[in-house]
């Protein structure tokens, strides 16, 4: 009978030692990852944030919406995204599935619509409901997995826009609505009778953000667009707890703000202002740091549209431009005593100013102004969105299909072409260059030109939209911010606000003729009082011109001959049509001309014009 022989016991002693080397080696690696990760401040920032500065960054688009995008909003664990805008149906995203795939489909449309454009998003602390904002001041709470309305709030306030939403950090059921007439706060157990912010006169009027504080929710941020940023205790609030002027380097200057932003940590906050460049506050050393940009015509400017800005750490922050940037500043630490300029600073007087002379980095890539920017800490990601109908991801690792060369739009009245043409010379020369990048294998898996603008018509970039917010023109923009006084930047502010005279800006008279056409009486009307000056002349004559022909149609048509007179009638209406809309046609270009407007061509301009409307006026005679 055979028998087994057992193993030899120095085998057991060689596993033990075996066993003793593999644990060792285990808490060596366990201490030496929590040491890389956590052991160190440096190493941390250098391996849980971008680097902005060193690396490129690649940029991939998403489009789904018909609209513009006015809001974005991470969930609490960066694994969901919601975007909502002038399509009044706010969408969920999966995070991984934007990153990843080729044409991502948002997870969830929400299927109770806006009445009006969104303006703000928010989640809840599960990750469970999403709500959603409008111009109105409707607040919409959805069920993201049944894409359902829990409940419609305020349905019919009168307060105005839903600007900004905010939801408590520990507690589910509070979220506090910044309306532009009041600041209230939505209890879910009770939201039929929503509690109001009462803050004293002073503090204001035209609110645009209210937001609790990370760590201790009974201070929250509130941003004015005359008081400014201040923080007030929810339990008294008849003054603020911070006020402003306990910051050194604060700017004595009156300006419009439009929105504050807490840290990460809290100990820090950002403000926005309308006109003038962003100002950084620390609470640690009570500094305020004015966020200067390059003296360059495509710097940093913030007067056409609402934006927002975001936080990639406490010391580093990112806001859009008017001018299609995305910029983005690096601030010293509390304790450090270099990394900014000082003015009137000696061992008496306190600094009059504390400023950044430059952005960290600008990213470029959008084709309009980017007016909302959100960063994802947990996804080292930066997403923004803005006039265009599709929203950006950033990141300093290359994404499956996304690309690092924009594509370039030239702003309207840069080119002579017709927006078709010019549509066709922006395709051609990125088809030359794509070709050249194929050549050498570097198009593999990165999106082309029919990837970015191909597909749906009903979510195709809306060049027209886009080019109501381009600046004036090529070298003609606005002039550094910060070197403008404050009665020409409030006269800046008040002319943007007027509709019209931003649409005299654009210098498209096919766009004023189309205008014209489809306006009504009393609106002609009334544009002909705000007008002054050659534009007003102009306004006149193509008023009393559309005025005779709507007489003279009426004449034949009640003459009784409705066969060859009616014919004849559209065949007028379309001549004067075209010739209006035609940039072939001398009115159309003294009317650029008269757009233009200088002082030394002024008889010339209009005598053309004239001479254009006398030939308009006998053709639809003869």
């Amino acid at each position: 009978m055979l028998v087994e022989e057992e193993p030899p016991p120095e085998n057991e002693e060689n596993m033990d030692i075996e066993i003793s080397k593999s644990t060792n080696n285990q808490f060596k690696i366990e201490s030496f990852l929590c040491q890389r990760e956590i052991g160190s401040v440096k190493s941390v920032v250098k391996t849980f944030r971008p680097d902005f500065q060193h690396r490129p960054f690649c940029q991939k688009d998403v489009r789904e919406h018909t609209g513009c995008i006015n809001a974005l909003q991470f969930s609490h664990n960066d694994r969901f995204l919601a975007s909502g805008g002038d399509d009044m149906h706010g969408r969920v995203w999966n995070v991984d599935e934007l990153m990843v795939r080729k044409t991502p489909k948002p997870i969830g449309v929400m299927e109770h619509p806006h009445r009006s454009n969104i303006f703000s998003l928010e989640f809840d602390l599960e990750n469970r409901f999403l709500y959603s904002g409008e111009r109105w001041g409707t607040v919409i709470k959805h069920d993201i997995e049944t894409k359902q309305s829990i409940y419609v709030a305020n349905e019919n306030n009168n307060r105005g826009d839903v600007y900004h939403m905010d939801q408590h950090p520990t507690d589910n059921t509070l979220i506090v609505v910044t309306r532009a007439k009041l600041v209230s706060f939505i209890d879910n157990r009770d939201r039929q009778n929503p509690i109001s912010l009462v803050l004293p006169a002073n503090s204001g009027k035209n609110f645009y953000t209210a937001e609790f504080h990370p760590e201790t929710p009974a201070l929250i941020l509130v941003n004015s667009e005359t008081g400014g940023p201040n923080v007030f205790d929810r339990r008294m609030q008849a003054r603020p707890v911070y006020q402003r002027s306990m910051f050194k380097g604060l700017p004595q200057e009156n300006t419009e703000w439009m929105g504050s932003l807490w840290s990460p940590s809290g100990n820090q906050f950002m403000s926005i202002r309308r006109g003038k460049c962003p100002l950084y506050f620390d609470f640690i050393s009570q500094r305020c740091f004015v966020l200067k940009s390059d003296h360059n015509p495509n710097g940093y400017c913030n007067i056409k549209t609402i934006k927002s800005m975001t936080f990639i750490d406490d010391y580093t922050v990112a806001t859009g431009s008017d001018h299609w940037g995305i910029h983005i500043w690096k601030l010293p630490r509390a304790n450090d005593s270099y990394g900014f300029t000082q003015i009137g600073h000696d061992e008496e007087e306190m600094p009059s100013e504390i400023f950044i002379e430059k952005e960290l980095t600008v990213l470029r890539g959008h084709r309009s102004v980017p007016n909302q920017v959100r960063f994802s800490q947990h996804n080292n990601l930066l997403v923004s969105s803005g006039v265009e109908n599709s929203f950006k991801l950033w990141s300093d690792h290359r994404l499956p299909w996304s690309y690092d060369l924009p594509f370039e739009r030239r702003p309207h009245g840069t080119y002579d072409l017709s927006a078709e043409e010019e549509c066709l010379r922006e395709m051609e020369e990125r088809r030359v260059v794509e070709d050249a990048l194929d050549l050498n294998g570097e198009m593999d898996g990165r999106a082309c030109w029919r990837d970015i603008f191909g597909g749906d018509a009903r979510t195709a970039e809306d060049r027209d939209t886009l080019e109501m917010f381009d600046p004036r023109g090529h070298g003609d923009d606005e002039e550094d911010v910060e070197e403008s006084s404050s009665e020409d930047s409030d006269d800046m502010m008040d002319n943007e606000a007027d509709d019209n005279h931003y649409f005299r800006r654009r210098r498209g008279p096919l766009q004023l003729f189309v205008l014209l056409q489809r306006a009504g009486e009393e609106h002609l009307a009334r544009m002909l009082e705000e007008h002054d000056g050659v534009e007003n002349d102009l306004l006149e004559e193509l008023f009393n011109m559309r005025r005779r022909f709507r007489e003279e149609s009426s004449d034949e048509d009640d003459s009784g001959d409705d066969g060859e007179n009616g014919d004849e009638n559209d065949n007028e209406n379309d001549n004067i049509e075209s010739s209006s809309s035609n940039s072939d046609s001398s009115d159309a270009s003294e009317v650029g001309d008269l757009m233009d407007f200088d002082g030394d061509d002024e008889e010339e301009d209009e005598g053309d014009d004239e001479a254009a409307i006398e030939e308009q006026d006998s053709d639809s005679e003869a």
